[in-house]
């Protein structure tokens, strides 16, 4: 009887799994902008934009795209952006976390039709944020928050893409150096990327951002610092190490120099 009572228990040998969500920046509802020319940059880590009502002209890595209701619009690390908007409000709502393993969406699928299913996981996460010092609700946006990435995921790489593209190549060497964080990347590094020579290089960079590839490295790498700086608690110090200075008197030189502004003047600015 005890030989027929035998537990067997299955076993899968696959290893653990990780989370992919680190933590949760912030879930938002913007409205009332209009009639206004805004630039700006995206918090680092991953955002994604869900567009209620209204719509803007956005220009983006090299892209141009004319935002409707029922859009969702992805941005990753810190991204410069340029939003137009014309004579109506628009209303959207923002989800901005940390996923360091979750793959970057490309280029082509910064913008997708969403529809009705992606706003009610946006409401729902943002109703779980604003009262999040519950447990339950803590649960509900973690819960809102895979679903969106599980409907991204099976969205990936069969999404149309929309709007108009220029300079495409450097911008693919451009979200390349941010996927991977190279904010010190050499000539060779790039010309790498992108398989053409250094005069080449040198013409496609400057064609798209005004700017040789050496100059807009740097640019990069303060555009992250400032994000840093700006959307969370690391000390000035640390940033500096992390952008990979061994001085930080030295970085807050070049931040100066770029930005216009040291780095401790910036982040009080910034809040």
């Amino acid at each position: 009887m005890a030989n027929s009572m035998t537990q067997h228990v299955i076993r899968n040998e696959q290893a653990s799994m990780p989370c992919l969500i680190e933590s949760v920046t912030g879930v938002w509802k913007f409205h009332n902008w209009s009639d206004e020319r805004i630039y700006a940059y995206s918090p680092p880590g991953h955002l994604f934009h869900y567009m209620i009502s209204g719509s803007y002209h956005l220009q983006t890595n090299g892209r141009e795209y004319d935002i409707k209701p029922g859009q969702v619009i992805y941005y990753h690390e810190v991204e410069e952006v340029t939003v137009e908007c014309g004579d109506e409000p628009i209303e959207f709502y923002s989800i901005g976390f940390s996923a360091p393993d979750w793959p970057t969406l490309p280029l082509s699928m910064r913008v997708f039709h969403g529809g009705g299913v992606f706003r009610k996981l946006f409401s729902a996460a943002y109703d779980a944020f604003s009262n999040s010092g519950q447990l339950v609700n803590q649960a509900r946006l973690s819960a809102n928050l895979y679903r969106l990435l599980e409907l991204v995921e099976n969205r990936r790489d069969k999404i149309e893409p929309l709007g108009k593209t220029n300079h495409s190549l450097w911008w693919e060497v451009e979200n390349t150096l941010i996927r991977n964080r190279n904010f010190h990347a050499s000539i060779d590094d790039m010309t790498g990327i992108a398989l053409v020579s250094r005069s080449t290089l040198n013409r496609i960079c400057n064609s798209a951002t005004g700017l040789s590839p050496r100059q807009r490295v740097i640019q990069l790498r303060m555009n992250h610092a400032r994000g840093l700086l700006r959307y969370s608690s690391l000390s000035v110090s640390l940033i500096s190490k992390l952008m990979g200075y061994s001085r930080v008197n030295e970085f807050s030189r070049e931040y100066s120099k770029i930005i216009g502004m040291p780095p401790s003047r910036d982040r009080k600015a910034g809040r």
